[in-house]
């Protein structure tokens, strides 16, 4: 019984990843796929050279949230919340100096940056900023959704996405119409940042890890 328990558990913890993965690359796909049918090929060519090279700070943010996720846990089922938070707050601080700084590149760069993909999509300069930006206060505010993964709280991360996803959709049918690549660049921001949000508060509420501290804004203005 104990060894079916486990498998349960396993499938069931499997199955809800795998979802959670499944609607992300729904999430990251729609404005895509909704500018195809709602615009032109030109502004799907714009959004999608923007939002690529608003990524990549975000992958290098998990450099360093990914080695301290077990001593995260392991603190966490020892109920060791003091040394939990601040293993958390260092983490955030190391993954701002990351991508706040690619950020700031990215934004004095972005027209030369855009340029890679031909002289044409230099004008999606502000898509990529609003993307830009979005992604990264979601990194810089710290790796919550993997925590909530990592602790058992991996329903919340997926309740969250189904939610950003379904606001993305909107925004985006609403948006796009109206301001073909650059409606599809904020309704991606504005899900985005409603997505930290909610994580931001669940942090605060679960693990009693700080929405924003003095650090995090302190890089912003310098």
């Amino acid at each position: 019984l104990r060894v079916r328990f486990h498998w349960r558990e396993l499938l069931r913890y499997s199955l809800t990843l795998s979802a959670i993965a499944i609607i992300y690359q729904l999430f990251w796909r729609a404005p895509s796929l909704l500018l195809g049918h709602l615009a032109s090929v030109s502004e799907v060519g714009l959004y999608s050279a923007a939002a690529t090279m608003a990524s990549p700070p975000g992958f290098l943010s998990l450099i360093f949230a990914q080695p301290f996720m077990p001593m995260m846990v392991d603190l966490y089922e020892q109920r060791n919340y003091k040394e939990l938070g601040s293993l958390y707050e260092t983490v955030t601080r190391w993954t701002q100096m990351v991508v706040i700084p690619s950020f700031g590149f990215l934004a004095l760069f972005r027209k030369q940056i855009l340029a890679l993909f031909g002289p044409d999509f230099t004008s999606a300069g502000d898509i990529l900023i609003a993307v830009g930006l979005a992604w990264m206060i979601y990194y810089a505010k710290g790796p919550v959704a993997a925590v909530l993964d990592m602790t058992g709280r991996q329903f919340i991360d997926l309740a969250n996405l189904a939610g950003v996803l379904v606001l993305s959709l909107c925004l985006g049918l609403w948006l796009i119409p109206r301001y073909g690549a650059r409606g599809a660049g904020f309704a991606i921001s504005i899900s985005v940042l409603a997505w930290s949000l909610a994580e931001m508060i669940e942090g605060w509420m679960l693990f009693r890890f700080p929405p924003l501290n003095w650090n995090f804004l302190q890089s912003i203005l310098l």
